[in-house]
């Protein structure tokens, strides 16, 4: 094993195997009987991120793939999407590659993401949930990647059910902590803590747990060591002394800094923030001082019980940034829109702080004027939108506005929101304290998905956020604007 290169940093170099990692490999390849034939026959990776799992796994592969003891041996490593399933391969192409010995045994097909072993009939390959190709396999050895992004079974049963005809077969989920209780995660999760219970129950289970207890405090470094076993070492533990900074404040930076860093199962909903350190952000914002400014919008449109809302961010010299906001509900039933929502619409409608339409439902010409207005008092640079309604966004890019449609999906929307909530710790958001904005930021949730994106929703049915996500909108593009001029590339549009 010690011949095996690293990527990435470690391009080049010998792996070393640490001695917790040695300890897995030693116990997964060297218990074995009297025929030479392994005791586990599946090892269940439960490791948080940065601690070189996926390099790990790759070394295994390359492993298994180049053992003269074993000929035409099926080797795959198997994710929930192609890029995921292309990490191991990328990894295991780098160690032989920068490996002389290896790279003259071995075939790589890059286009295929398979590497073949000629002399020893052995091959290896990695697969993804939408590989065509999955039934008719007979692998001798599955690497699982990321188990907790499966949202269903069909690719674990496929690749388990195959491996019936194999007698010395080796199963590996390699995962980190999910936020979902009833997925099939969570469930090998639990059968891997049965197995490290009573092992003499399952004799052919390596469970390899590294997690902090619930019991735990997170906020400490002794629980950190704990749950992280490259923690000092190749695994810096000053980013997690940094990512501790933002857990202390934002709700979600917590959840992320519990799941990934201590391998925690979380729930997948938090507070987005709250609203003391919203309010900490009020300052006077004059309209009239901000004419001629280049600014960002953001448009956030309902039809029927949500507030319409339209957000314009201008960015400053000095790293801040000032919003103005404009809110608008049907008037007709507003009395009912109080009784459901529990709020004072109609109060805050005279001071002005939401504009009260007529009518029972929302129309696009009770918004365009201000959109129109706000295009001739300030330099709009762009507009994002839902996909909401084509008919209006061309109205609208008929003023000379551009506009831009932003998906409304944790991919898209979690770098804006994160940055949000960035801004508002910081104090480099300034707004004029409406406070339909501080109910919303009371109403307002976010959700938490495997891949550490994070997406507004809603605490309860009757909550509105519909101008925190205007807001987000607008951030969206001053962000992919920043990105391209410091040479980035970012798609956030559909």
């Amino acid at each position: 094993m010690n011949r095996l290169t690293l990527s990435g940093d470690y391009l080049g170099q010998r792996l070393k195997l640490r001695p917790w990692q040695e300890e897995i490999v030693r116990r997964l390849f060297g218990t074995v009987d009297a025929n030479g034939v392994r005791q586990y026959t599946e090892a269940f990776l439960f490791i948080p991120r940065k601690n070189a799992k996926t390099m790990l796994a790759a070394a295994i592969a390359v492993y298994c793939l180049l053992d003269p003891k074993r000929r035409g041996q099926e080797i795959y490593s198997v994710a929930g999407d192609q890029e995921q399933a292309a990490k191991i391969f990328e990894y295991a192409c780098a160690m032989i590659e920068h490996n002389p010995d290896f790279d003259a045994c071995c075939t790589i097909l890059h286009s295929k993401k398979t590497i073949l072993v000629p002399h020893l009939k052995n091959k290896y390959k990695a697969l993804s949930s939408d590989s065509k190709r999955k039934l008719g396999l007979s692998p001798s050895v599955v690497l699982f990647d990321e188990l907790l992004t499966q949202s269903d079974r069909k690719l674990w049963s496929a690749m388990r059910t195959a491996m019936g005809a194999r007698k010395d077969r080796l199963f590996i989920p390699i995962t980190t902590a999910g936020n979902d209780k009833t997925s099939l995660c969570y469930e090998q999760f639990e059968r891997a803590q049965r197995a490290k219970a009573d092992p003499e129950k399952y004799p052919h289970i390596l469970p390899v747990l590294y997690y902090a207890e619930d019991s735990d405090d997170w906020r400490d470094e002794a629980t950190w060591h704990k749950a992280s076993p490259a923690l000092g070492d190749f695994n810096e533990i000053s980013v997690m002394r940094e990512a501790l900074k933002d857990a202390l404040e934002i709700p979600s930076a917590e959840l992320e800094f519990r799941q990934y860093y201590l391998n925690q199962w979380v729930s997948s909903e938090t507070n987005f923030i709250s609203r003391d350190r919203w309010d900490l952000c009020k300052g006077n914002v004059d309209p009239q001082s901000l004419l001629g400014r280049k600014c960002y919008a953001g448009l956030d449109v309902s039809s029927t019980t949500d507030l319409t809302a339209f957000v314009l961010l201008f960015p400053r010299d000095d790293g801040t940034f000032q919003m103005l906001s404009h809110l608008w509900l049907p008037a007709k039933n507003v009395a009912a829109a109080e009784k459901r929502d529990k709020v004072t619409y109609q109060a805050w409608g005279r001071a002005g702080h939401v504009t009260l339409n007529a009518g029972e439902t929302f129309e696009f010409d009770m918004v365009l004027p201000t959109i129109v207005a706000a295009s001739k008092q300030y330099k709009i640079v762009k507009l994002l939108a839902d996909d909401w309604s084509d008919d209006a966004l061309q109205r609208i890019r008929k003023e000379g506005i551009r506009v831009e449609k932003i998906a409304q999906i944790a991919k898209y929307m979690s770098p804006p929101t994160k940055r949000l909530q960035k801004m508002v710790i910081d104090g480099t958001l300034v707004h004029n304290g409406n406070p339909v904005f501080s109910w919303m930021i009371d109403n307002a949730r976010v959700e938490l998905d495997s891949n550490e994106n994070i997406k507004l929703t809603k605490k309860r049915s009757t909550g509105r956020i519909d101008g925190l996500v205007a807001l987000v909108e607008a951030i969206a593009g001053q962000m992919a604007d920043a990105n391209r001029a410091g040479g980035i590339r970012e798609a956030i549009t559909f």
